[in-house]
């Protein structure tokens, strides 16, 4: 018969496994981050085409927003880490490319700023807050 302490160490195993399950391989983290990027960097220009009165901007926002908070806790089971913001700069705020060939002339700026403010409070920030003042 096993002992509670027995039980408990495997518990915590059958835990950590779990949580590891859940992490991303590095190529399917991409591959996420990629795809929805791409949408999120699309949202942003129909948000800055139509304007803060553009009757789509609350819900481009908020997608945009859905889009951020399914990629700013992925880990990587390699090492059960969320992702940097390197990573997160690379590979989804700029779709694996750069801010100057992903976003237009006039808004890059702006998607700078939306994208920093973002990374520096991944918890509490949201695009239609931020995107309220900037624009």
């Amino acid at each position: 018969m096993k002992s509670t302490e027995e039980y408990m160490k495997e518990a915590l195993k059958l835990n950590e496994e779990h949580l590891v399950e859940m992490a991303y391989r590095r190529s399917d983290a991409i591959k996420v981050c990629l795809d929805l990027g791409f949408e999120f960097i699309n949202h942003f220009h129909k948000v800055m085409q139509e304007g803060k009165t553009g009757i789509d901007f609350e819900h481009h926002c908020k997608e945009m927003d859905t889009w951020w908070r399914k990629v700013r806790d992925i880990k990587l089971k390699h090492n059960n880490k969320i992702l940097s913001d390197e990573q997160l700069v690379d590979w989804f705020f700029t779709a694996g490319s750069g801010v100057d060939i992903k976003i237009k002339e006039p808004y890059q700026g702006v998607y700078k700023q939306l994208y920093e403010e973002l990374l520096q409070n991944r918890i509490n920030s949201d695009v239609l807050s931020i995107m309220n003042k900037l624009i």
